[in-house]
Order: C-alpha cells, then sequence, then structure tokens
C-alpha cells in the first residue's frame, strides 16, 4: 500500500502543477477527483459525503451562460461515450467580464467495455481570447481603413517568391481573397510595360535596398484596367541582408481617369472633339523629328471654310457650330488612316500627314479634300455649301512646328486669292510674297502710332460747268522707307491681318473731319466726301458704331459723306451687312458702288439695296472707240436713272473721253485729266478751280 499510495502522491502532485482545471467524473455526474486548478476555480474545499450525490455543476459559484444540460461537456460523453475536444464555453460571473474556457471530455471504459468514469479539462483562454479579439477587430479596422482609402499592404518573401496581399488589395484586381493566403506573382496581373517596370524595381531593391515608386497599370479579373501607385521597401535581416520587400498599393483609377479627362480637355477641341492647338504643335513635332531620322517629309495641310461668316450671319451660331462638327468629320473621312486633323479655331483646321515619300500623295489627298467639300452640308437649319480652301507645305524637320504651320497658311492664302475652292502648294515664290507681307505687315502695325498715315483726295468734276462736286478720300503711307504708298500696295495686307479695323475707324475720322472744314469751299456749295470701306468693314456690327463717332467727333453734316464699297461686297449680303447698309441710309449718308462692272453685281438686283451712286470702272471709258463698252454704259446710265441712282466714271485721263461719256448720258467724271490725288492742303485751292471740257491733263 505504501507503494501505491507513493504512486497516487505523485499523481496528485503532476495533476496540481497543471494550468489546466481536470475534473474525473463518476457515470452518475458526481465529481470523484479534482485538481487544484479545478478545485480553486469550482470552490470545492472537499469531496467527502458529497462524491455520490452532487453533480459537477452543482459545485460552481458562477452562472453558466444559457445552456441546455444536455449540452454539458459530461452530459454529451455520458450519451453518446464519444470524446469532445477544444468545446468553447463562457461562464458569466454574478459581476465582471465573461470568462471563456477551452473544455475537452474524454470517456473512461473498463475491461468489461462500459462507460464508468469521464475525464473533463478546462483551460481559462480569456486572456487570450481579447487578445484575439483585439487582433481581430484592429485587423478588421484597417481592412476597412484601407477599404475606404482604397489602399492594400502586401509582403513580398525573397526565399519562396511568395507575396501576401491584404483583402483591399485583392479588391483593387478583383479578385477573392480566399484563392490563396499567400501566392506568387502573376504577369498576367499588369500590362506588359507595368510589369516589366515591376520586375526591375524589384530586382534594383534586392539589390540596392533602395525602395521605389510605381504607377502601374493593372488588369483587373474582368479584363478591365485599372491603375496602382505601388511603392516598396526592403525588409532586412539581422545581418543586414535583404530578405524581403514590403510596401502600400494606392487605387489611383480614378485619379488616373480624372487626369486623363484634364488632359483630353487640354488636348482636345471642345465642339469637335479633333486635337486642339497644343497637341498639334507636340504632334507635328514629334513627327519632325522623326522625318529628320528616316529621310522622309511630313506635309501639313492648313484648311479654311470658304463664306462660313455667312453661315453665321444666315443662320446663327449654332448653325456654324453643327457646320465645324459636320466639317471634321467630313476630313476624317477623307484623310488617310493615321493622319491627324485638328482644329486651330474658328473654321481653321490643320491635317498632318507624316511619313511622306512623294509629294504628289498629299498633293491627291488635298485634291480630294477639295473635292468632297464641294457636296452640300446637311445641317438643321437646312442645306448649305461651304467650300474648302487649302495650303499644303511640308516639312523635313529642320525647321519648326511654327515654320511649316506659317507656309501652309501662305499657301492656304494663295489658294483663297486664286478664287477659293482649291488648294495651293508652298513654293520659293510664295515665301518670298510671305517674307514681304510679314514685312509689311510689321510696319503697318505701327504706321499710325507713329503718325504714317494720310488721306489725299482727288476731285470728282461736274462735266457741264467743270465744277468740283466731290471728293474721294485715298489712303497714303509715308513708308519707313521714305517713299509714299498708295493703299493698292498695302490694302490686302491690312485686311488680312485684321488690321483694316484699326485703320478704317481712323479714315472715316479724319475724312469727316477734313470734310466739315471744307463745307463751305467751292462755288458749287457744300462738298461731299467719299469714302472706301472695305468689305470685311461692312460685315462687322461695329462700322455704324464707328461711323457715328466719326460724325459727332467732326461735326459733319451726314448728307456730306458717302460711303463706297465693292460688287463683291454685295455677295456677303449677310444680316449684319444689310442692317450696316440700311443703317448708313438711316443717317443720311450716301452709298456708292465702286468699280461697277467689273464685279458680280446684277444690274437686276440693284432695288434691293440702298444704293445711291454707281462709279463705273475706267475699263469702260478707257477706248473711245469701243461701241460695245459704249453700250453697256448706256445701258448702266439708262437702268441706274430708272431707279434714281447717280452714275459717274472713273479713270478718265484723256479730253476725247469726255464727249463719249456726256452722249451716253454720264454727268461727272473723276480721273487724272482733271486732277490726281492731292494732300489735304492743296484741296481747298482745288475746289475753286472750274475744269473745262477740253482741259490738259494736270501735271503730276
Amino acid at each position: 500500500m505504501v507503494g501505491g499510495d507513493r504512486v497516487e502522491s505523485r499523481f496528485d502532485a503532476v495533476m496540481d502543477t497543471l494550468e489546466a482545471g481536470v475534473v474525473i467524473h463518476a457515470a452518475d455526474t458526481s465529481i470523484l477527483e479534482a485538481n487544484a486548478r479545478a478545485r480553486d476555480f469550482l470552490g470545492i474545499t472537499g469531496l467527502e459525503g458529497r462524491m455520490a450525490t452532487d453533480p459537477a455543476w452543482q459545485f460552481l459559484e458562477v452562472d453558466l451562460t444559457p445552456m441546455t444540460l444536455e449540452r454539458f461537456p459530461v452530459m454529451q460523453v455520458l450519451a453518446t461515450g464519444e470524446p469532445l475536444r477544444d468545446l468553447a464555453m463562457v461562464v458569466r460571473p454574478p459581476s465582471g467580464a465573461d470568462l471563456r474556457f477551452e473544455v475537452s471530455a474524454a470517456p473512461v471504459i473498463d475491461a468489461e467495455g462500459t462507460l464508468i468514469e469521464v475525464v473533463v479539462t478546462f483551460i481559462d483562454v480569456t486572456e487570450r481570447a481579447n487578445y484575439e479579439r483585439a487582433i481581430l477587430a484592429g485587423s478588421r479596422q484597417l481592412a476597412e481603413t484601407e477599404r475606404i482609402a482604397h489602399v492594400g499592404h502586401w509582403s513580398l518573401d525573397l526565399a519562396t517568391g511568395y507575396v501576401e496581399w491584404s483583402p483591399a488589395l485583392y479588391a483593387m484586381f478583383g479578385l477573392e481573397p480566399s484563392i490563396a493566403p499567400h501566392f506568387r506573382m502573376q504577369e498576367s496581373l499588369f500590362t506588359p510595360d507595368s510589369w516589366e517596370r515591376l520586375q526591375a524595381a524589384v530586382r534594383r531593391t534586392q539589390s540596392t535596398g533602395e525602395g521605389y515608386a510605381l504607377d502601374l497599370q493593372v488588369i483587373r479579373a474582368d479584363g478591365s484596367l485599372g491603375w496602382v501607385d505601388a511603392r516598396g521597401e526592403a525588409v532586412r535581416d539581422s545581418s543586414g541582408a535583404v530578405v524581403g520587400l514590403r510596401g502600400i498599393s494606392l487605387d489611383v483609377s480614378e485619379r488616373k481617369a480624372a487626369s486623363e479627362a484634364l488632359r483630353a480637355l487640354a488636348t482636345r477641341d471642345g465642339l469637335t472633339d479633333l486635337a486642339n492647338r497644343a497637341a498639334l504643335v507636340d504632334e507635328l513635332t514629334r513627327h519632325l523629328r522623326r522625318a529628320q531620322r528616316s529621310a522622309s517629309v511630313v506635309a501639313v495641310m492648313l484648311m479654311d471654310l470658304d463664306h462660313f461668316k455667312d453661315v453665321n450671319d444666315t443662320f446663327g451660331h449654332a448653325a456654324g457650330d453643327e457646320l465645324l462638327v459636320a466639317a471634321a468629320d467630313r476630313l476624317l473621312a477623307t484623310v488617310r488612316g493615321g493622319d491627324l486633323v485638328a482644329r486651330l479655331g474658328g473654321d481653321e483646321f490643320v491635317i498632318v500627314m507624316p511619313g511622306i515619300r512623294d509629294p504628289d500623295e498629299a498633293k491627291q489627298v488635298a485634291d480630294r479634300i477639295v473635292t468632297a467639300f464641294r457636296a452640300p452640308f446637311i445641317l438643321r437649319s437646312g442645306e448649305v455649301f461651304s467650300t474648302a480652301s487649302l495650303g499644303v507645305a511640308f516639312g523635313d524637320g529642320s525647321g519648326e512646328a511654327g515654320d511649316v504651320l506659317r507656309e501652309a497658311d501662305t499657301a492656304m492664302y494663295a489658294a483663297k486669292s486664286g478664287g477659293r475652292d482649291r488648294f495651293a502648294e508652298f513654293d520659293e515664290r510664295l515665301r518670298t510674297a510671305a517674307s514681304t507681307r510679314l514685312g509689311i505687315e510689321t510696319d503697318l502695325r505701327r504706321a499710325l502710332e507713329r503718325d504714317q498715315l494720310d488721306l489725299w483726295f482727288q476731285p470728282e468734276v461736274d462735266l457741264a460747268t467743270g465744277a468740283v462736286v466731290g471728293l474721294e478720300a485715298l489712303l497714303r503711307w509715308h513708308h519707313p522707307s521714305g517713299s509714299l504708298w498708295s493703299a493698292d500696295r498695302f490694302m490686302s495686307t491690312a485686311e488680312e491681318s485684321g488690321l483694316i479695323l484699326e485703320i478704317g475707324p481712323w479714315v472715316l475720322t479724319q475724312a469727316c473731319t477734313r470734310a466739315a472744314s471744307w463745307a463751305d469751299e467751292g462755288g458749287a456749295g457744300p462738298i461731299v466726301v467719299r469714302v472706301n470701306v472695305s468689305a470685311i468693314q461692312l460685315a462687322e456690327a461695329r462700322l455704324l458704331d464707328d461711323l457715328d463717332k466719326a460724325l459727332e467727333t467732326s461735326g459733319l453734316d451726314p448728307a456730306l459723306l458717302c460711303v463706297e464699297i465693292t460688287e463683291t461686297a454685295l455677295l456677303h449680303h449677310t444680316s449684319t451687312v444689310a442692317a450696316n447698309l440700311q443703317g448708313l441710309r438711316d443717317r443720311g449718308v450716301s452709298i456708292a458702288i465702286d468699280d461697277f462692272g467689273t464685279g458680280y453685281a446684277s444690274l437686276t438686283n440693284l432695288h434691293l439695296y440702298p444704293i445711291d451712286l454707281l462709279k463705273i470702272d475706267r475699263s469702260f471709258v478707257s477706248d473711245p472707240a469701243a461701241q460695245h463698252d459704249h453700250q453697256l454704259v448706256r445701258g448702266i446710265v439708262a437702268l441706274a436713272s430708272t431707279l434714281g441712282i447717280d452714275v459717274t466714271a472713273e479713270g478718265v485721263e484723256a479730253p476725247d473721253q469726255v464727249a463719249p461719256l456726256v452722249a451716253m448720258g454720264c454727268t461727272t467724271a473723276q480721273g487724272f485729266l482733271f486732277s490726281r490725288a492731292v494732300p489735304a492742303d492743296e484741296v481747298p485751292a482745288l475746289l475753286r478751280r472750274r475744269f473745262a471740257a477740253d482741259v490738259r491733263p494736270a501735271m503730276p
């Protein structure tokens, strides 16, 4: 017995050192044995006298969470004969926090196979459970934070090649986190360029320990593309060797999309969605550099819609915008695939054709464009026609993008000057003309501020009395070269550059001021001064404001002012032109058509316009013996008389031209026979003269 007592004592000693509580139950659920940890927890001070009558749970001095008797570990083992392992139980004391246990129970079977005892062990895991809950809560909070911030973290083990991702990172790629706790990085997750850059960055970090930051384009599980801002750093062991990488990846897909949208706004035309000027210059520069390396040329076409302003003035700006969009579509359908089509602004478009080996290839495309634009455009407001004028230039990379664009622009103006609805190629002749025009424009911009412009006046004479009845104001420029330039040397440049809109108001004011000072000169009474107004001015809404200002400043009676326009100005009979013509008439200013007979105005349509005077072009009166011209002049005079329109002849240079004019019914004339244009200070003396019908030509 002594030996048996010793073994039992050893067993008790071992049992009492265990952290786990151990309780041995009899088959009737009473407690047979309990180690020190179990006795402390159950509050058992002794088992004698209670062993056969009290079930285990009667010893508990705390409440269990709701649990049926059948689910109590002892009862489950007694009922099934099967052991239980790691059963989670929560014990709730009358006061204080819940206690959490892991409980196991095993049956003891005798030699006959009868279950005679149940051994129950339990471990207090409250502290561990609280820690795990905190870890879990932190992990969930981190995951939620990453989800909201669209950022995920990762780590890479260089020894195994395995990478671990946070849930947010899986979501960025459209993957389920359950696919694997860790995996090797896959090329299929990135676009080729991004994969190469990522691999190079990883190798560099592994080799040098330097971190990286990359924008990578990723391929999601559904095939869509996204962007991540990936940042990585080295992980070192105790010896300092790089053993892994870790980092974060931020989903920047929305930022990239917004950036692309901003880039599109910065590089695309808002109306037509073509490339804008900035994108054009960048792309053209790139093609020119490539052309220099490949011994090819880049063709550049600058296209302008003919009479586009008429569409705006007639149908409104909405129709004009609709026409621009339709023109862009037609261009895209006509050029080669890969050619760049851009809109400079207004109705100007540019086509860039890279890789040209034969200039004829570009000319064929230009001809196709001209032909395509002869077809009508069907707009909501109706059918309109707007042909195209193109300038073609070639760049080999030796110049800048701006140089080629200027050359194409010069060629385009040559196409317009040649009659529109065509294309012109830039050549040395145009280069010289462009250089000359640029020089004229540069000097002309300073002419007003330097007081270089002047008005000279040529008289209009009554053929019956020889009296001066009118004066035509003619613009002169005291050119920096020292010579005096007549308007025909610079007026086209003034109109093309838009300077006419600065010069024109000045001319009106100067002419009105001079006319007011001569109102009492001459035996025939006040003298009418005729001022040339260009088609560009006539099409501007500000013309009447400029006129009112000139009349107010000078104090001139509007009846002493006549505005001269060309026949071609009437071709653009838009609502603005019509309003300006009527405004002139309403103010009492008379209107004359200059160089009549050389343009396109129809005699039968003269009644449509408030015209007071026709000035017959010199070509019809230069030959006194030209009977055909005489008959035409007679017809003009007769029709004009019927309509109540006066007629005067221009370019009368010889005495023998006078008699035929009188015979044809023309009563007034203008030309070198009477006087060339003279400076303003010589006009008073001119007004006092009487020119005889057989006067000799005046000296220059």
